[in-house]
């Protein structure tokens, strides 16, 4: 394998000379990892320190090396992450919550609908009346307002996270977000496009710079190695006239020296310009204490801020020889240019400020949210239950169903209608200080102690209408 090829399997390296792979399709490092021969004692599940093992999909940048294949297909690293793509998205604990909830209310449903239908087949004989009858109390059991109240719910919590720098993306992620345990980051460009963009040029005191914008774009246009994806971003980003700049020689590139330099003729002058890592570009330049300290406080500044950044140096020479690395040396340094690899939008969350402090809002409205919603259903769900539990119990001793369907579709319109405030309430300090998660025994236990409580008023009350004030068929329906 060559400067240029692609690596087409799994293989592991028997020889190697200066070879540098790029594998940031596996590993999301934009820069050359150097390959060798060596063997490698232990093991390890970091792909990055298998410096003689090489991996499809990934492209010789410089060198040269003989590998013999060991895996090819769905049985190479890049296979099993292609295999590890199609299969379907992990289902988040929030998801796992709704549908037990759903389950939960599909055999409530089904349970008290068949044992209405039954009994009122039997008792009543009147089966189309008995039929509607359960639909409604079907229909009566099922909390129709949830897909509301939780998306009203995250509304306004990605509302108010918005305000603090965080947009959220895809709703779900709200809920999610407030079960966290625990937050693991990724210092990778595996969650970035992986396509480098040039967003800073500044000289050693911070300041905007023409200068270094053109010295760098000298650089990587006349280089003729295998262009990085630095030098791509610089050349795409930025399109001077250097007409009056003719190619004169050039300084290749290497892992030693960490920089590279054309030269370059400009009004009948010889004019050497390196670009490369910061820390060896200050080594060569001719620079006092005062502007080293301002330009690494300024280097330091930008790597803060998550840039990745090169060094411009120059330098008038007057040899009309060969120039090699001994001619990068008393340079004057330029300034730098700084890149950002953007990250893949394919988040659920984004952050607009380079600050992890702000995921704590997000956190606790994702709670909020959760909080609000676990209201709504253990209001919402005790309350239905018991209602169409008061039903079913009445009709084993009415001699007619208790109420008509209209009645109990209206009185649970009613009652929905009521709660749809709901998202909007406040939440307790307390209950958003801890991880909440869904707990599908508490709500069927709530469900039942609530609901059976509920109907025993109820009961009492359907008695009464019936045995004591001996109220009508329609009356006791009304009451």
């Amino acid at each position: 394998m060559s400067a240029g090829k692609i690596i087409p399997a799994d293989g592991k390296l028997i020889e190697a000379n200066d070879c540098f792979v790029n594998q940031s399709s596996l590993t999301g490092e934009s820069f050359p990892v150097q390959k060798n021969a060596a063997i490698i004692t232990g093991s390890t599940s970091n792909l990055s320190d298998l410096c003689n093992i090489v991996f499809m999909g990934s492209s010789v940048i410089s060198g040269m090396a003989r590998i013999i294949i060991i895996q090819t297909g769905n049985n190479t690293e890049f296979g099993k992450i292609a295999i590890q793509l199609s299969s379907p998205e992990i289902e988040t604990e929030f998801s796992k919550g709704i549908r037990a909830f759903g389950y939960l209310i599909m055999k409530v449903t089904i349970v008290l609908v068949l044992f209405i239908f039954l009994i009122n087949s039997i008792l009543k004989h009147d089966i189309l009346e008995t039929f509607m009858f359960s639909l409604a109390v079907a229909v009566g059991l099922t909390p129709e307002l949830l897909p509301m109240i939780m998306a009203v719910s995250m509304s306004k919590g990605s509302t108010n996270i918005a305000k603090k720098g965080v947009i959220v993306k895809k709703l779900t992620a709200i809920p999610n977000f407030g079960s966290m345990n625990v937050l693991c980051t990724d210092k990778t460009g595996t969650i970035t496009e992986n396509k480098i963009q040039l967003i800073k040029n500044i000289d050693t005191d911070g300041k905007d710079s023409s200068a270094v914008l053109l010295f760098a774009y000298l650089n990587s246009y006349f280089q003729t190695a295998i262009k990085n994806p630095l030098d791509d971003a610089v050349i795409s980003y930025y399109k001077p006239d250097i007409i009056d700049y003719i190619k004169k020689d050039e300084i290749p590139f290497d892992f030693i020296r960490k920089k590279m330099s054309v030269v370059v003729i400009h009004q009948n002058s010889n004019i050497l310009i390196c670009k490369g890592a910061p820390e060896e570009i200050f080594k060569a330049c001719k620079i006092d204490d005062y502007v080293k300290k301002s330009a690494q406080n300024v280097y330091e500044q930008l790597s803060n801020d998550g840039f990745r950044v090169l060094a411009i140096a120059t330098k008038a020479t007057g040899s009309d020889n060969d120039f090699t690395i001994e001619d990068e040396f008393d340079m004057t340094l330029v300034g730098f240019i700084g890149f950002l690899d953007p990250p893949k939008d394919a988040a659920d969350i984004i952050l607009t400020q380079k600050n992890l402090l702000v995921l704590k809002e997000g956190i606790l409205e994702g709670r909020k949210t959760f909080g609000n919603t676990m209201k709504y259903i253990l209001m919402g769900l005790s309350s239905n239950f018991g209602n169409m539990f008061s039903v079913a119990a009445a009709t084993l001793f009415l001699p007619y169903i208790p109420m008509l369907p209209v009645q109990i579709l209206l009185n649970n319109f009613l009652y929905d209608t009521s709660q749809i405030a709901i998202p909007t309430d406040s939440v307790d300090e307390k209950y958003i200080q801890q991880p909440k998660h869904w707990n599908i025994k508490m709500i069927y236990s709530y469900m039942f102690i609530f609901g059976i409580t509920s109907s025993l008023f109820d009961i009492i009350t359907f008695y009464l209408l019936y045995s004591v004030f001996k109220v009508s068929e329609n009356q006791l329906r009304t009451g």
